[in-house]
């Protein structure tokens, strides 16, 4: 946060800042919010969460084209076209068949209240076949919000006391 931040920079002689604005901001979700104190002004430091933001708007940019924290290229492939402009330079990947993130399209998926059943039983299915034959490589799972991730642990915990093997894996 600028706050944290600006002691440091003012100290200093140079400064690097590394950041992405592509990725997700700071987040100040859980920091306490006190209605009492509203000012009338508002500077450009206040009004942002991140230093980076600040310094884009300030100081020369260079873009780092090496990506090297993605295993298999389909992990980075639509960041990379969409906001990268297919620049970023991916190292080989792991070469092991079906790794990587893959779209399949669940028919008769519906959302209503924040889930979706028929999706998530769908992808637990995956999980349990993966954790069937593939065990040995690790897998993850997200979901798009927290009653999702809710409802794919209870599904996942039911289908688990049913087949012990699943269990134990």
């Amino acid at each position: 946060r600028p706050e944290d931040a600006l002691g440091s920079i003012l100290r200093g002689k140079k400064i690097v800042v590394v950041g992405d604005p592509h990725q997700l901001p700071p987040t100040t979700f859980f920091d306490r919010v006190d209605n009492d104190t509203f000012d009338e002004e508002k500077t450009a430091i206040e009004d942002t969460q991140s230093i980076l933001n600040i310094c884009l708007t300030t100081f020369p940019k260079k873009r780092l084209l090496w990506l090297y924290r993605s295993d298999h290229p389909s992990l980075i492939a639509f960041s990379n076209r969409h906001y990268y402009d297919n620049n970023l330079i991916i190292f080989p990947s792991s070469g092991q068949k079906g790794c990587g993130v893959f779209s399949h399209y669940v028919d008769g998926a519906t959302y209503q209240k924040g889930r979706n059943r028929k999706e998530a039983e769908t992808v637990l299915a995956a999980v349990a076949v993966h954790l069937k034959s593939r065990s040995n490589l690790s897998l993850g799972v997200a979901a798009m919000n927290r009653d999702q991730a809710d409802l794919m642990e209870d599904i996942l915990d039911r289908v688990m006391k049913q087949d012990p093997l699943l269990e134990k894996r």
